[in-house]
Parts: structure tokens; sequence; C-alpha cells
């Protein structure tokens, strides 16, 4: 964020907006530093935003999980995440929709694509942001246990989409 607001040539400093600055440069930040989506998951993720619908589309190619998902150890089961929030810089305001996948096992059985799907407000004005994430779990017992000391689960900034 220092680096958008530096970016902000019209406020002097201590007084400079986000909005103001280079909002693209959000794109590909790791909300866990000890995950990084990029070495967890080496699935190629689509998205697609309408903004006449509002609709946001995030879509991953079919893969074998052990071949492409660096799960910990213990890791039994994963789902997708999917987030998608208009940000009003101005308002200091935002809206996020969220979706997630079914569980998923950890093995070498192929999924099918996948597709997570958001609907935003119909021709919104604000920037949009799109992050995808994984979290893991562990099964014991027919029960789904998350994996959440802090280092495992990985979310990424996918895109950022400016009105």
């Amino acid at each position: 964020m220092h680096g958008i607001l530096k970016e902000d040539t019209t406020n002097a400093r201590g007084q400079r907006n986000v909005h103001k600055g280079n909002q693209l440069l959000m794109k590909g930040f790791d909300f866990n530093a000890g995950a990084s989506w990029l070495k967890t998951v080496l699935i190629p993720v689509q998205v697609d935003i309408e903004r006449t619908s509002g609709e946001t589309k995030f879509t991953l190619e079919a893969y074998k999980p052990l071949d492409v998902i660096i799960a910990p150890q213990g890791a039994t089961n994963y789902r997708f995440v999917a987030a998608s929030t208009e940000i009003d810089f101005v308002k200091n305001e935002y809206i996020t929709k969220t979706s997630y996948t079914d569980y998923y096992p950890y093995d070498e059985v192929e999924v099918n694509d996948v597709e997570l799907l958001n609907n935003l407000s119909p021709n919104s004005e604000h920037t949009i942001a799109l992050a995808i994430g994984i979290e893991f779990y562990q099964e014991v017992n027919t029960v789904l246990y998350p994996l959440k000391n802090g280092s495992f689960n990985a979310a990424h900034l996918i895109e950022i989409n400016l009105p």
C-alpha cells in the first residue's frame, strides 16, 4: 500500500490517497507470507469480470492434486475459496462476496475444471479485486479438521480491475 500511496502525485505527503495512486500495484499480493499461492498451487487460474452484470468467475483447469498442489504434511483434503470485492477507496467502503468449492481429497485422481462464481453490483463504478485461496484439512474419523497454524493456507490477489 505504501507504494500505491507514493504514486499519488496530487496530494501532499501524509495526505496521499490510495484512489489517486496506482491501484494495479496490489495485483500479485499474497495474504500469507508463509504460504505463497504460486508456490502452493501450480494450476492456471482464469478470471473473468463482467462489469455489466456484476458476475466474476474463477476457472481452474482440470488437474491431478498430487501433481499440482503442494500440501502440508497430514493434509487429506482441501478446498478453494474465491473472493470478489468492490472497493470504494474514497468512502473507505467495500462489499465482498465469497464462494467455496466442495472439499476434494488430496490424491492422484483427476479433478475436472473447477468454477467459482461471485456476483457483485451490476455496473459497479468501483475498483474490483479478485482473490483466490486454498484451505487444507485433515480427515479423522470422517470429520474434516482445518490445518490452521497460519503457515499452510495460501491466498493471492489475482486480479485488480479499475472502473
